[in-house]
C-alpha cells in the first residue's frame, strides 16, 4: 500500500485515492498492454479496468492508483484488484492474491 493502509477509518460518500506499488516478479516485461482490473468485492465506484501507463521490466516496481468513493453504509469493505495481459488474461501477484484495499466507514 502506497496510500490508505488496510482498515482506514473513513466517513460515507467520500472521494479518495488509493495508490498500491506492485511488482512484477515474472518474466515478460508488463507493456502499457496490460491492465489493472476490479475482481470482486466492492468496487467502489471505480474503474472496471485502468491501462498501465509505462512499462514495467521484470524485477522493476510501479505504483498504480485509482480514485474511489466509500460506500454510503457503515461497514468494511474489500475490494480485490488484479493485473490483465495483452491477452485479455487476467493474474494475480506473484502470492496468487489480488492487491485489495479494505477500509472501515463509519460516520
Amino acid at each position: 500500500d502506497v496510500t490508505v493502509p488496510d482498515n482506514t477509518r473513513m466517513p460515507p460518500d467520500r472521494q479518495f485515492a488509493k495508490a498500491w506499488r506492485l511488482k512484477n516478479a515474472g518474466t515478460c516485461t508488463w507493456t502499457t498492454g496490460y491492465a489493472f482490473i476490479f475482481d470482486s468485492g466492492a468496487q467502489m465506484g471505480g474503474p472496471a479496468s485502468q491501462a498501465l501507463t509505462e512499462d514495467v521490466l521484470p524485477g522493476a516496481t510501479v505504483d498504480v492508483s485509482v480514485i474511489l468513493m466509500t460506500p454510503s453504509s457503515a461497514g468494511t469493505y474489500r475490494g480485490n484488484w488484479k493485473l490483465r495481459n495483452e491477452l485479455g488474461e487476467a493474474f494475480a501477484l506473484a502470492d496468487g492474491e489480488p492487491f485489495h484495499v479494505q477500509l472501515v466507514v463509519s460516520p
